[in-house]
Formats: C-alpha cells, sequence, structure tokens
C-alpha cells in the first residue's frame, strides 16, 4: 500500500472519529442546566386599609363614664371621634425559606380615639367627724382624652398555591400592643350655700396612663404574583383585645379596657430571590 492511501484512510478515520465525539459529546462538552427555583428570598410589604375597633362599646377612662353620660342627674354633652376604627398603615419584613413557609416581623399604625365631653354633674359630700356638713357640691366639667395605639407583631406564614401566579396564606404569631392614654381639660366648682360662697375654683386636670400587653396575632389572606419578584396581596388579621387595672392607691384604681384590633388591609410586596 503506498504512503499515499495510508494518510488518505488514517484522515478519513480521525474525521469519523471527531464526528462521532461531537455527536455523543466529549470531555470538553458544556451542557447549561436552568437554575431551580426553590422561593427562598427576603420579602417587603407596604399595607394600608380600616381597622375596625369599636372603643364606644368600652369604658375607657374609667368605671362609670357610661354611667355619667346617661344619668338623668347629670347633663353632659359628648362628642367622640374614630368611635369604632379607622385608616390604619403597615408593613413587614420577612424571609420565605422556601414555596410555603416563612416568617415575618411588622407593624400597624392605629387610628387615635379621642373623646371631648363637657358638661355639669351633682354630687354629694359629707364631712365628718369634726363638723357635720353635708349638701351637694356642683361641678362644671370640661374634659376631652385621647387613646393613641400601634402594634408590632412577629408571626409564622403559611403559603399555598392555588392556580397559576396566585395563591393563599395564614399567619400566626404574637403581637405587641401599646395605648398611650392622655386626659386633660378642667373642673370649675362654684361656691355652695352651705359652706358659704367661697367664688368658682378652677381645678385643672391632666393625666396620662401607658399600657402594654403581649396579644396572639391571627391572619389569613390571598396574593398574586406579576412576576417572580412583584405581588399585590389582600389581609385580614385580629388581635385579640384585652382589660386590665391600674392601681394607683388601695381606694383608686383606674380601669383601661380596649377592643379587639380587626385590620382589614392591601398593599403591595417586593421579594428579592436568592
Amino acid at each position: 500500500m503506498s504512503l499515499k492511501k495510508i494518510l488518505m484512510i488514517s484522515a478519513a478515520g480521525i474525521a469519523a472519529l471527531g464526528l462521532q465525539a461531537a455527536i455523543a459529546g466529549g470531555p470538553d462538552t458544556f451542557v447549561a442546566h436552568a437554575p431551580v427555583d426553590t422561593g427562598a428570598g427576603i420579602y417587603v410589604e407596604g399595607n394600608i386599609g380600616y381597622v375596625y375597633r369599636p372603643w364606644k362599646h368600652t369604658d375607657t377612662v374609667a368605671d362609670g363614664l357610661s354611667d355619667l353620660t346617661h344619668d338623668t342627674d347629670n347633663t353632659f354633652k359628648l362628642s367622640t371621634h374614630r368611635a369604632t376604627g379607622g385608616f390604619a398603615a403597615g408593613g413587614d419584613i420577612g424571609y420565605q425559606f422556601n414555596h410555603y413557609l416563612g416568617a415575618e416581623i411588622g407593624g400597624y399604625y392605629l387610628p387615635q380615639y379621642k373623646v371631648d365631653f363637657s358638661g355639669k354633674e351633682s354630687l354629694p359630700f359629707d364631712i365628718r367627724p369634726y363638723e357635720d356638713i353635708h349638701g351637694q357640691v356642683n361641678f362644671n366639667e370640661s374634659l376631652n382624652y385621647k387613646v393613641t395605639s400601634w402594634l408590632a407583631y412577629g408571626a409564622a406564614k403559611l403559603t399555598v398555591p392555588v392556580y397559576q401566579n396566585f395563591s393563599v396564606f395564614g399567619k400566626i404569631g404574637v403581637g405587641y400592643t401599646h395605648n398611650d392614654l392622655d386626659v386633660s381639660g378642667d373642673l370649675k366648682v362654684p361656691g355652695h350655700d352651705n359652706v358659704g360662697d367661697a367664688g368658682t375654683a378652677d381645678l385643672p386636670v391632666s393625666f396620662s396612663v401607658k399600657e402594654h400587653h403581649w396579644t396572639p396575632v391571627f391572619a389569613f389572606g390571598g396574593q398574586y404574583a406579576f412576576s417572580d419578584n412583584l405581588y399585590v396581596l389582600a389581609q385580614y388579621m385580629r388581635v385579640p383585645g384585652y382589660h386590665r387595672t391600674v392601681h394607683s392607691n388601695s381606694d383608686d384604681h383606674l380601669h383601661i379596657q380596649t377592643p379587639n384590633i380587626n385590620l382589614f388591609t392591601a398593599g403591595v410586596g417586593y421579594k428579592f430571590a436568592l
């Protein structure tokens, strides 16, 4: 066999081996794989809506407030603001471990509840044992009080996909509710015939009470994703109310009673995928 034929056969064999390697893949062949979406990532959400919090069903300032406003012996003018709730806004930040489980912390501003009342009240008095003096004292009252509240919470979140980009979720956790009660105004006490006409005493009234407590938090809702990052959501959150007594001394006490918090909100969320 001539040298020319040997070279031609060798070249054909090398070409066949090269074609086979290209078809079957060789040691230098790289196959790209799409990244696996685990659902993990950090998310932030902003929410606005309405809170139903019926203060009008509670004796917020002290025992007997409702009785005073309805007592036929006293004449009061009562004006309330946001007695059943109002605008609320808040947000949260959380971490999604996978497509189903997550955890978050957040907070909400709650609407300020205000009450203004004025009128006249007659109270009996009896001075003993030094003198047997008794009668009625008339008060002209002008008072206003307000309750400023906010809520912070931490919760676990369970998300269940329903259809395409829509999913539902539920949350359970613990909340911290803070309430600032501020009362201000004045009492005008005119002189009485039984003790002599001493003019009118103007007694300013001003005090505040700070109240806070831990409470369970429950929520559920739904969300729709426009992309892997941006989504909208609607949510209902419930925080149970509470009743607590603040003692000033052994003879006097002040009751602060707060209603349940029912939050109905809508919001926008953004997820930073990891």
